[in-house]
């Protein structure tokens, strides 16, 4: 290794430059919002060049995008049904309050990524709608509505993912709040919702 070899900052290995950028990008959201963060800024915590954010992510946008879609595919993974929960009630409880319980702990990121500019984009609002009709099939599945859904059981699922969304938004603003009290009630609102629907004509 050479006297200038020695002198130079270690970059990250190539294969981790992406998540690294990810990384800070988050990082940096969480600390000042989206709309104080430059590309430039990201690049410079991940220790990588410039170029290279627009290179794996055409940008801020993309790069914003793409961190939720990261967050989003934890959330799914951490909130999926378990073998242990064997009932009804037992697998919508385990869904909701693992849904609730990992936004409050990465509440910072999500507020930060679902709040400002960020929020207005094309990108970030596809990704929560997807993230929405996955985990509203996901419930039906486990209440065991008929697919594809009635009217009114899709009146209804759209209703009770509204409600999780608001549970969602004051668990990540108010650390007060207890997410076990909240599951339940939100539990509650669903299967009383489905409950309450009309038998369909013979």
């Amino acid at each position: 290794m050479t006297t200038q070899d020695q002198g130079r900052t270690p970059r990250p290995p190539r294969v981790d430059r992406r998540q690294a950028l990810l990384d800070a990008a988050i990082a940096l959201f969480v600390e000042r919002g989206y709309d104080d963060v430059g590309v430039g800024d990201v690049a410079a915590r991940a220790g990588v060049a410039h170029g290279l954010v627009s290179y794996y992510f055409g940008g801020k946008r993309g790069i914003a995008a793409e961190a939720l879609r990261q967050v989003l595919a934890e959330v799914s993974a951490h909130q999926a049904p378990r073998p242990d929960e064997t009932t009804v009630r037992e697998r919508l409880e385990g869904f909701v309050g693992r849904h609730l319980e990992f936004l409050a702990t990465f509440r910072e990121g999500y507020l930060a990524l679902l709040h400002g500019a960020a929020a207005a984009q094309p990108e970030v609002r596809q990704l929560l709608r997807e993230a929405r009709l996955e985990g509203a099939a996901t419930v039906a599945g486990i209440v065991g509505l008929p697919q594809p859904l009635t009217p009114l059981h899709r009146v209804a699922m759209s209703s009770w993912v509204a409600v999780l969304d608001t549970c969602a938004e004051e668990v990540a603003a108010d650390d007060t709040l207890d997410v076990a009290t909240l599951t339940t009630w939100a539990v509650d609102v669903l299967l009383t919702s489905l409950d309450a629907l009309p038998e369909p004509p013979a």
